[in-house]
């Protein structure tokens, strides 16, 4: 298995709960160049799993911008309806809090990234969305 599968697979596992509890649809896979991206959608909702080698995995939050109080994101416009993009809040000291790199990674850790590293990172990264965006998710 390659790191692109590795990643997609750890990230639909982690983010299952969003289906399962929140009745987002099963996660749509995408490929763009050097990135990999895992959706889940709920309506207008989306939230994205992103990684390219040589980075840790980044959770995104799209939204339509009318009445969110954020500004468009260009690129992320769907069917003509501008979308606007936001990160997930932080609750207590997860991996993106203030060490984008994992807890106990060194700044080189993702060159090589490990199955078990995408399960770990993203596991906790999940627990954080759903702390920190009960309301977006639900």
């Amino acid at each position: 298995m390659d790191s692109f599968e590795s990643f997609e697979q750890a990230a639909c596992k982690a983010f299952d709960f969003l289906c399962d509890r929140f009745g987002f649809q099963s996660p749509e896979i995408e490929r763009l160049g050097r990135e990999s991206y895992v959706h889940f959608q709920k309506g207008p909702r989306i939230v994205s799993i992103a990684w390219e080698p040589g980075t840790p995995p980044i959770v995104e939050l799209f939204l339509p911008t009318e009445g969110s109080g954020l500004p468009a994101t260009p690129w992320a416009e769907r069917d003509g309806v501008p979308y606007s993009r936001r990160f997930p809040g932080r609750i207590g000291s997860g991996p993106g809090s203030s060490n984008r790199e994992g807890p106990r990674r060194g700044p080189h850790a993702w060159k090589q990234p490990t199955a078990v590293m995408f399960e770990e990172y993203l596991a906790e990264e999940a627990r954080n969305l759903e702390d920190a965006e009960l309301i977006f998710i639900s």
